[in-house]
């Protein structure tokens, strides 16, 4: 919920808000998951490969990898984000408009006069990143080479948002509904099983 406040936040000064509720639904929908990886990507330790994310107990994170193999692949989006983020180094007002970007691309979503304002809104965080470049002194006389590799990070968290997608949807489709997975998993983990189970019982039918 932080996260998705901050990105909401970040990508007003480019226009968002301007665009009607439903349309910013959509670009949100369209565009969080990258946006979030983004965000924690800031949080990542690069000597510990930690993130302010799936921060568990190792026990409870072995129960959970266990029995839900795909948030393997999910830690593994965040090292990699992580990582590249680390290499760029991006000041603070690249950041923002990075973030606004990766809403505002999904601007296909949308029909209409929403589409069009979307895309001018996009088009205008992209020239605003340039112009910040530009600007900079650590970043001023590398900006072809700078927006070339802004430009295959932003095609590294397509290709992990898909792959999220692909991880939801094999999540739902398993046995265990995703409330019991979740709740469950913190259980067993427990030293205490008898209370532990429960407390399961009482939340999952009272």
């Amino acid at each position: 919920m932080f996260h998705g406040l901050k990105t909401f936040k970040l990508v007003t000064e480019t226009g968002f808000n301007q665009l009607e509720l439903a349309a910013r639904g959509a670009l949100v929908r369209e565009g969080m998951y990258a946006s979030m990886l983004l965000l924690l990507a800031r949080d990542y330790e690069p000597t510990t490969g930690k993130c302010n994310y799936f921060d568990f107990s190792a026990e409870e994170r072995n129960v959970i990898l266990r029995y839900f193999p795909p948030f393997t692949r999910i830690i593994d989006h965040l090292s990699i984000t992580g990582r590249l983020y680390q290499e760029l180094a991006l000041t603070l007002p690249e950041f923002t408009l990075v973030c606004a970007i990766e809403i505002l691309k999904n601007f296909a979503v949308l029909s209409g006069a929403s589409g069009t304002h979307a895309r001018r809104f996009f088009l205008l965080a992209k020239h605003s990143l340039l112009a910040t470049m530009q600007n900079h002194p650590s970043t001023r006389e590398f900006v072809e080479k700078r927006c070339a590799q802004l430009e295959s990070f932003s095609q590294v968290l397509h290709d992990l948002s898909m792959e999220h997608r692909d991880l939801l949807f094999a999540l739902k489709v398993s046995d265990q509904p995703m409330i019991d997975y979740i709740f469950y998993a913190y259980l067993i983990a427990d030293s205490n099983m008898n209370e532990c189970e429960g407390s399961r019982s009482r939340y999952l039918h009272g």
